[in-house]
């Protein structure tokens, strides 16, 4: 079985205009299920608002409502003739989805923009007769026109480690992110691995002036007119993350199998920067808005029917702050008297299995992007590190939890064990090697003084005889 190397997404112009349908964001991730060659595909997307009817409600509670009474995007028009299909390494065409069930999660509209998002999550089993390694392609057609806006690669086959097939990496980004001209913003992808690998991000369309931390998968884009931008226009980037273990990794399905550390897969991410006019003074670019410093980005883990809520706080009044959320979840803000508090809830169903992400980023009343903060969701799982029976030495375990898998690690003990046992035994080793070389050296002369004397005697008989 060959493991993927490299695989390039196909984006139709940089507007990403496909079937009438302009995408602002977009990210999927990955889980396996306890089924052979199954998968749960989980996608979610912004895109420019179409004009809803009068009276259709965009509040979080309405939109809410709007899913439990099965009002899809393609109720209102939104994302008919797009499908998730099985590109390469299938037998046949297997259509993944077609999008009939793509939930609203919201409609909002900030500085002069408005969007709406939504996302759905699908169960498909492959055959099979499928190959290991998968490319699944989100594509558009109409019968006449056919557009390709962005492909992923996936592997079916069972990991040594984890002891089933691979995650894709995990992240969240926000419907869009805007930049006054002249200033910079930082988009944090925020990585996460539910086997425990290490990710990392590549470009596959690369904006002006831009820089990609390819670790951490930070995006730093500094938007001057010197580097191309102009105010009032949208700029679209996307990036690929892709997950290697720090060992290699036995990949095996059907009977084959294969050792590699990666990449086990690669997620696509689309994002737009919105550049707007430029500030009276180019050190406002500076006064970036803050949420409180007790705040930071967490991962935790949530059983079925419990309730992940969190609440931050900005640093000062008359901010903007934008969201992105697991369907169903609601965020409220109110006004304080220091700044804004917004809140966020979500009750997690019996079907919300995977990770997932809620995300918060700030703006002030200029416009100057801040903090983002993004708090990664195990769902359908508990966190095994808190147990009492995980990893077998309590007193120096280096346990890490990830989604139904964790990792024991002894190292840093093990070794001050081992130096401390060099030590003492180099030391006892010592000073036995000297009481044996000193016993040797007593029955050494005691040996030579016993065959002085019989020499001695033999010689005065031998006298006697003649």
């Amino acid at each position: 079985m060959e493991m993927f190397k490299v695989i390039s997404a196909i984006f139709i112009a940089d507007v990403y205009l496909t079937g009438a349908q302009q995408l602002y964001s977009s990210f999927l991730h990955v889980t396996p299920t306890s089924i052979k060659d199954q998968i749960q595909l989980h996608y979610h997307f912004s895109w420019k608002e179409q004009g809803l009817a009068a009276g259709t409600c965009v509040t979080p509670v309405c939109l809410k409502v709007y899913k439990l009474t099965n009002k899809t995007a393609q109720f209102f028009g939104r994302f008919t003739g797009f499908q998730w299909w099985c590109y390469r390494g299938c037998a046949s065409k297997n259509v993944i989805s077609d999008l009939s069930s793509l939930m609203f999660t919201e409609v909002t509209s900030f500085g002069g923009l408005k969007w709406e998002a939504g996302e759905e999550t699908v169960i498909h089993t492959f055959n099979a007769a499928d190959a290991d390694d998968i490319t699944i392609r989100f594509q558009f057609s109409n019968g006449t026109h056919s557009e390709v806006v962005e492909d992923a690669h996936l592997n079916l086959g069972i990991r040594s480690d984890t002891k089933r097939p691979n995650m894709s990496p995990s992240t969240a980004v926000l419907p869009i992110y805007r930049v006054p001209l002249g200033c910079s913003v930082e988009i944090d992808l925020f990585p996460y691995d539910g086997d425990g690998d290490y990710t990392t991000c590549r470009w596959n369309n690369i904006l002006p002036s831009a820089s990609l931390d390819n670790t951490s998968c930070k995006i730093a884009v500094h938007a001057t007119s010197s580097t191309g931008y102009r105010a009032g226009q949208q700029y679209k980037g996307s990036v690929y993350l892709e997950d290697y273990s720090s060992v290699p990794v036995n990949i095996s399905r059907n009977g084959n199998s294969s050792v590699t550390s990666g990449p086990f897969s690669s997620a696509p991410v689309i994002f737009t920067v919105y550049v707007s006019n430029a500030l009276s003074a180019p050190s406002n670019c500076l006064s970036k808005p803050r949420f409180e410093p007790n705040h930071a980005s967490a991962t935790r883990s949530y059983l079925p029917l419990t309730n992940y809520s969190t609440k931050l706080t900005t640093t000062e009044k008359n901010v903007t702050i934008l969201t992105v959320g697991h369907q169903g979840t609601v965020f409220h803000n109110t006004a304080t008297s220091s700044g804004t508090e917004v809140t966020s809830d979500w009750t997690i169903t019996g079907n919300d299995t995977g990770v997932y992400k809620t995300c918060f980023m700030v703006y002030n009343s200029n416009g100057v992007p801040g903090d983002t903060i993004c708090d990664t969701l195990l769902t359908g799982d508990t966190d095994d590190c808190a147990r009492n029976d995980t990893c077998t030495d309590k007193s120096c375990r280096h346990c890490k939890d990830y989604w139904q898998y964790y990792t024991c690690s002894y190292d840093t003990c093990n070794d001050q064990k081992l130096n401390l046992g060099l030590i003492v035994g180099a030391a006892v080793g010592s000073v036995i090697l000297l009481a044996a070389i000193v016993t040797g050296i007593c029955l050494y002369l005691r040996y030579i003084k016993k065959k002085k004397t019989k020499v001695t005697d033999l010689s005065e008989k031998h006298k006697e005889i003649k």
